[in-house]
């Protein structure tokens, strides 16, 4: 959890990433500096950014916006944003707002090596958020809202660069023991090197192609491309509901209630390597759900000496975490282990805080 605490329409949100997914209609932005426990209940040590959106008007308006553009790098791709709201009174108590973002971001990597993919680093993704606004007497003020988010990402896939002088040895040394399953392959006899190599073939080490070499064909940092033995994808998928209540008494005291509930999942999965041989594959899975109750009764706003505020805040935050790596068949030539070797990090956080 971030030290600086997000809210979103009052309402807490313990994984950034998802509360700022192209809101649309946003009406301020506050940033608090500072602990501010007092007035935000949870995990505000270093400060609060609370964004507050638009609440549907005294008549209906709406708006839609579509912008395009061409990056110069790479493919060139091309990405394309719209995003649109609605807005207005249902009734003379009840008004409603719905709002809605859709973007697709070419790729911007060129992919050689795998038979399934030729490009990486776009996305395509959506957000749809609505609310309902209940004003059932002077005095009551209801307001639910709640949203949908879709991400879908065959990235991020950063290029990685060997430096020469670093990796000097290294790859010939690779050169060398490829040339050699080659050989052993086509039945050439290598004198004393053929016990080491039918091993390593007998337990799934694969030479590249005739004419592939194992040295990085794309070592530049600058050129766009990058070498995959297989697909990379990625996705975030969120939702979340928050009910507000505001009930001023018959003595001016003023009741705030916040009721929030969401829950998101990820998911990455790339090739660690970018080698012409598979050495191995990297994928990361998160799920988590968190339910927040806030409750405030403060003093009347107008004719006292003092004013008070008293309030309560409750939190149930869970998370599971899994990080997998998986070797190739072509991990032994490196002694890291063979093929089917995994490694995984199984973690988990089940928070339940008042304050």
């Amino acid at each position: 959890e971030p030290s600086t605490a997000l809210f979103i329409d009052g309402s807490y949100r313990s994984r950034s990433a998802l509360g700022l997914d192209d809101l649309v209609n946003i009406e301020r932005v506050e940033m608090l500096r500072g602990p501010q426990s007092t007035l935000y209940g949870r995990n505000a040590s270093a400060g609060v950014l609370s964004v507050v959106t638009k609440r549907p008007g005294d008549s209906w308006t709406g708006q839609i916006e579509a912008t395009g553009e061409v990056e110069d790098a790479g493919r060139r791709p091309f990405g394309f944003l719209t995003k649109g709201e609605l807005s207005g009174p249902v009734t003379d108590t009840i008004g409603a707002g719905l709002s809605f973002t859709y973007r697709d971001m070419d790729d911007l990597f060129n992919v050689t090596g795998s038979p399934e993919i030729n490009s990486v680093n776009g996305t395509e993704d959506y957000t749809v958020r609505g609310q309902l606004v209940f004003q059932p007497a002077p005095n009551l003020d209801m307001r639910l809202t709640g949203g949908l988010s879709d991400r879908k990402v065959n990235g991020p896939a950063p290029e990685m660069f060997f430096e020469d002088a670093a990796f000097a040895g290294l790859f010939p040394a690779l050169e060398g023991v490829n040339s050699g399953l080659q050989a052993r392959q086509a039945g050439v006899d290598l004198g004393e090197a053929n016990g080491l190599l039918d091993f390593l073939l007998s337990i799934g080490v694969v030479p590249t192609a005739a004419g592939v070499t194992i040295t990085p064909p794309h070592n530049d940092i600058w050129d766009r491309k990058i070498h995959l033995d297989g697909v990379k994808f990625g996705k975030l998928d969120g939702s979340d509901v928050t009910l507000e209540v505001d009930y001023e008494l018959s003595s001016g005291w003023v009741v705030n209630s916040v009721s929030s509930y969401n829950e998101y999942e990820s998911f990455d999965f790339q090739d660690i390597d970018q080698l012409t041989m598979p050495i191995g594959v990297f994928n990361e899975g998160q799920e988590g759900d968190a339910f927040s109750q806030e409750i405030r009764i403060s003093s009347p706003s107008e004719g006292q000496s003092v004013d008070w505020i008293f309030g309560a805040f409750y939190l149930k935050d869970e998370l599971e975490r899994t990080v997998q790596f998986a070797l190739g068949p072509n991990a032994p030539i490196l002694g890291v282990g063979i093929d089917g070797d995994t490694g995984q990090f199984f973690g988990g956080l089940d928070t339940e805080s008042i304050s």
